[in-house]
C-alpha cells in the first residue's frame, strides 16, 4: 500500500478515499477479495471435502461422493476402495458401530502402524466405536487416525 512520506495512506488509483473505519472501494481490491474467496474454497475443500456420510450393513463399493461410512453390522464388511491413484489426496472416513470388522477387498492399506509398504486389508477392528480416517496418497490408502 502507497504511503507518503509523512505516513499518511494513498489510496490506490481508481479508489475512493476513506477515513479509518470506513470502506475503501476499488476495483482492485474488489477482484482481490473475490481471489481471496475462491483461494479459501479450494482450502476448505481440500481438508474438509464434503460428500455423503451413510450406513452400510454389508459390503460396499466406494463411490466418488463417499465422505463418511458408519457400518453397522456384526459380521466382517468388505470395502471396496478406488484406485489410490485416481483419487490422490482423497480422504475417506469409516466407523464401525456394531462388533463387526471393515477391510478392503485387496491389500492396498497401510496400517496406522507398521513400516511403510506393509499392506493388509485391515481397515477397523471388530469392536464397536472403531474408526479409521484413510487418505489415498497415489498409489495406496494410508490410514492416517484410528483407534
Amino acid at each position: 500500500m502507497p504511503y507518503a512520506n509523512s505516513g499518511s495512506y494513498t489510496a490506490p488509483t481508481g479508489a475512493t478515499t476513506a477515513a479509518p473505519g470506513q470502506i475503501i472501494r476499488s476495483a482492485t481490491w474488489n477482484s482481490v477479495f473475490a481471489d481471496l474467496v475462491v483461494a479459501l474454497s479450494a482450502v476448505r475443500q481440500s481438508y474438509w471435502q464434503s460428500g455423503t456420510v451413510s450406513t452400510k450393513t454389508s459390503a460396499y463399493t466406494v463411490v466418488s461422493t463417499d465422505a463418511a461410512l458408519i457400518f453397522n453390522s456384526t459380521l466382517t464388511s468388505t470395502l471396496t476402495l478406488p484406485s489410490a491413484s485416481s483419487f490422490p489426496g482423497r480422504w475417506l472416513y469409516t466407523k464401525t458401530i456394531a462388533n463387526g470388522a471393515v477391510v478392503s477387498a485387496t491389500a492396498i492399506v497401510q496400517p496406522l502402524v507398521g513400516p511403510a509398504g506393509s499392506l493388509g486389508t485391515t481397515i477397523v477392528g471388530a469392536t464397536a466405536g472403531k474408526f479409521a480416517v484413510l487418505t489415498s496418497d497415489g498409489t495406496n490408502w494410508v490410514i492416517m487416525t484410528g483407534n
